[in-house]
């Protein structure tokens, strides 16, 4: 019977030695799994890292951008206003060099008069 017992202890021995090696071997596994996991999440971190970079880097652009064509909309309005006062004054010269037309006209007729008088009191 002691035997038959120490026989048996020594098989469930055995099989405990054979059902730690298998455990041993399970957590062994599921170590390398989570280290895998663990680097996938570091390579995730990673990438999201440079997303956010290039996001930062984006919004910066961006305010450039918008700035510059603020400052194009200023320059047009500008040009736009100088553009006007150009014209205005243009239309006031040529008002101005129609005035002066007229009164070369009147001048020329007052002249043409003129000779006549001046030919009526010669005869």
């Amino acid at each position: 019977m002691i035997e038959q017992q120490s026989k048996e202890s020594t098989e469930t021995l055995k099989e405990l030695e054979s059902v730690m090696d298998l455990q041993n071997s399970s957590v062994d596994v599921t170590k390398e799994k989570f280290t895998t996991i663990e680097q996938s999440v570091q390579g995730v971190v990673h990438v999201l890292t440079e997303i956010l970079q290039d996001v930062d880097s984006m919004n910066e652009m961006k305010e450039v951008i918008v700035d510059a064509m603020t400052g194009i909309s200023a320059n047009s309005e500008e040009i736009s206003a100088s553009t006007e006062e150009v014209s205005a004054s243009t239309e006031e010269q040529l008002a101005g060099i129609e005035e002066i037309n007229n009164q070369t006209d009147r001048l020329d007729d007052l002249a043409k008069e003129l000779g006549a008088l001046i030919e009526a009191f010669k005869l």
